[in-house]
């Protein structure tokens, strides 16, 4: 039983109510954090951060399989925050893997790893 399932113990007839099961659509949502180094590439954090955003918001019009993207950058500046985050939904896990094994997503992936000082990222169906 997954996450999106529903069973009870008590009324074992009830089964499994998966969302896949019952046919309803799921979809995959995709977090990105990044914080940036202070200076990379040439450029400081501020630049480096709008050129990470251009970037990963053309990944729209070249990669079929993204449902949505937005992409912002954090106007508060304390020093645990994270500079960026990007939010994607994806209407399958299967659709996810090929945007990120895609030619154009790797090639903003190989700047963002130059940039960047940490990551996180959070996969999860809807």
């Amino acid at each position: 039983m997954g996450y999106n399932s529903f069973s009870c113990k008590h009324f074992p007839q009830v089964g499994d109510f998966s969302q896949e099961k019952l046919g309803l659509k799921v979809m995959i949502k995709h977090i990105l954090m990044l914080q940036l180094k202070e200076f990379a590439e040439g450029a400081g954090k501020a630049e480096n951060a709008q050129k990470v955003k251009v970037a990963l918001e053309g990944l729209r019009s070249k990669i079929k399989e993204i449902r949505h993207l937005e992409v912002g950058i954090n106007i508060d500046e304390s020093p645990d925050n994270y500079d960026l985050a990007m939010y994607s939904e994806f209407d399958s896990k299967e659709k996810l893997d090929i945007y990120q094994k895609h030619p154009e997503h790797l090639n903003v992936a190989a700047f963002v790893i130059k940039v960047r000082q940490k990551r996180r990222v959070v996969d999860y169906e809807v």
